[in-house]
């Protein structure tokens, strides 16, 4: 199988006595790959409000110095408006849709004034009719004009891990599938 990267994401550096979480990860292909050295990781991925369960039977295990591709669900679209809050409501274009469910782990990319892009924040409610949904994102403060020309929500996730021995590290970057030989 050959591989192509879309986005390296920075390497977790865990140990045995607690948990190390990665940064947001905005989803591209939704294929990412994990590779363990140094110890066998225990591997958990918050998609939604779960967290914390990386160091439990719930998580995956990665041995040692083997690599694993999990596959998750890629949600990204063009935002057509924000309306600002202490909740914020995003509306996409007529029959463009809401690609987003409830629980849903967002990040808004490029947003004008700046104060709108948030980074992991959750959809809690989605209103396909209208085209819209909302996030838990206070935005009541931004002033300023709304630019939403090359916004975007994107559906994003973390990479939470344990290790069984001290100086593990864990290896995290996006593929996509370039072809199966």
């Amino acid at each position: 199988m050959s591989l192509k990267i879309v986005q390296n994401i920075t390497a977790l550096t865990i140990s045995n006595s607690g948990i190390s979480t990665s940064g947001v990860i905005n989803l591209q292909s939704g294929y990412l790959r994990m590779t363990s050295s140094g110890g066998n990781a225990h591997v958990h991925v918050i998609e939604g409000s779960v967290t914390g369960i990386a160091n439990t039977e719930s998580s995956f295990l990665i041995p040692q110095n083997t690599s694993e591709i999990l596959k998750f669900r890629v949600a990204r679209q063009q935002i057509a408006g924000i309306t600002t809050g202490t909740s914020t409501t995003i509306t996409f274009a007529e029959n463009a849709g809401v690609p987003f469910i409830v629980g849903d782990r967002i990040s808004i990319l490029s947003a004008q004034p700046s104060g709108l892009n948030t980074s992991f924040v959750t959809v809690s409610s989605t209103n396909p009719g209208a085209n819209s949904m909302i996030i838990n994102a206070n935005t009541s403060s931004v002033v300023g004009v709304i630019t939403v020309t090359n916004a975007t929500a994107s559906r994003c996730v973390k990479v939470e891990a344990y290790a069984e021995t001290n100086n593990t590290h864990l290896h995290i970057a996006e593929v996509q599938i370039a072809s199966q030989a």
